[in-house]
Formats: structure tokens, C-alpha cells, sequence
């Protein structure tokens, strides 16, 4: 048991007993606190200190969120402008491909088109996904889809003899696998099935 009337000091090995010793260690641990409380008044007194100077300057505090009002007016104008810029983009890049039907040429790249309406990759990239939600690819292959169902309905409806086979050729697709798989991504059903259709539809 220990005495409860002598003062004793807590280590990592239990509870001794001891007045010089604990006295020691007390006095340590309360100059201890005495010096954390120090740098923790001279970190806080710097914090306000940094704060006053921003605040004497023309900088916003973006602690507040608070910004000019001309300097909102002026990334207003210049968000719009963005967003004109690539809206412009999207619409130039689409009147291009329709007009020209550039998506029937199989070994076109993004790096033609990039060159053509004199922009960039990055540009290209943001003007598709705000835009169409696809990649310049995923465009493509939608345009030649729908070029296929339109090549396939004229043909069913002048009962011109063809090849399914030979349909992706004036499409654009490079391979008559990639064409069956774009199809039916596409549309839900296989080129075969969509003739089928078209024909039941017709009769």
C-alpha cells in the first residue's frame, strides 16, 4: 500500500514515492506548459498579424469569399468568353464533318480535324465532352452509324441487291467487325436485325 500522505511521481515502471524527484519533474512539466503556451500565443499572434496584412492589401481574402465587385464582373466576362470559345468550336468542328462528310473517310484522325480548324488537342477535348459527352472516335462512329441505317433504308426501299458484308466499305469503318460492333453498340441490335426490321416495317 502505498502512503497516501507522501507525494509521489508516476513513471513508465509505476508510482514511486519521492519529494526532490517529483519536484523536479513537476517544476519540468510546468515550464514545459509554460513554453508550449508561449509558442502557441506567438503562432496565433502571426496568423492575426498575416491576416491584417491582407487585409491592407489588394488581395482578396478567400477566407471570407469575398471578391470585388469588379474583379467578379471581369471573370464573369472571361468564364463567358471561354465558354463562347468552345461552343464556337463544337459548332465549327460539326459543321465541318457534316458538310464534308469527313466521318466516310476510314483513316481520318483527330489530328486532321485538329489541324483543319486550326486549334488544339486540349481545346478539341473540352469542346467534346461539354458538348457531345464522347470522344472525337465516339463521334465518328455515331455519324457512320446513322449513315448505315440511312444507306440501308435506300437500299431496302429500291430494292437494290447488296452485301451487308460490304455496307461498312462506304461507311467509313476500316473493318466490316468493327462496323457489326459500332452497330449494335449503337443501336441495341445487329445491322442483320435492323434490315430485318426496316423490311417488316416496309411491308
Amino acid at each position: 500500500m502505498l502512503n497516501s500522505t507522501k507525494p509521489f511521481i508516476v513513471t513508465g515502471n509505476g508510482i514511486i514515492p519521492g519529494v526532490k524527484i517529483g519536484f523536479k519533474i513537476c517544476h519540468s512539466l510546468i515550464l514545459i506548459r509554460v513554453i508550449t503556451k508561449v509558442k502557441v500565443l506567438r503562432f496565433l499572434t502571426k496568423i492575426q498579424l498575416n491576416e491584417k496584412s491582407l487585409k491592407r492589401t489588394n488581395m482578396p481574402n478567400c477566407m471570407n469569399g469575398s471578391l470585388h465587385t469588379e474583379k467578379k464582373e471581369i471573370y464573369k466576362k472571361k468564364l463567358e468568353a471561354e465558354q463562347n470559345k468552345f461552343a464556337d468550336l463544337y459548332i465549327q468542328m460539326i459543321s465541318t464533318i457534316e458538310s464534308k462528310k469527313l466521318y466516310l473517310e476510314p483513316r481520318l484522325t483527330q489530328e486532321d480535324v485538329i489541324r483543319y480548324l486550326g486549334t488544339n488537342r486540349n481545346y478539341l477535348y473540352v469542346a467534346l465532352k461539354k458538348y457531345c459527352n464522347t470522344n472525337f472516335k465516339g463521334l465518328l462512329n455515331v455519324y457512320r452509324v446513322r449513315y448505315a441505317q440511312s444507306l440501308l433504308q435506300n437500299k431496302i426501299i429500291d430494292r437494290e441487291k447488296y452485301l451487308l458484308s460490304d455496307v461498312y466499305v462506304d461507311c467509313g469503318f476500316s473493318t466490316n467487325e468493327s462496323f457489326y460492333r459500332t452497330f449494335k453498340n449503337l443501336t441495341g441490335t445487329s445491322p442483320g436485325k435492323y434490315v430485318e426490321q426496316v423490311e417488316t416495317g416496309l411491308s
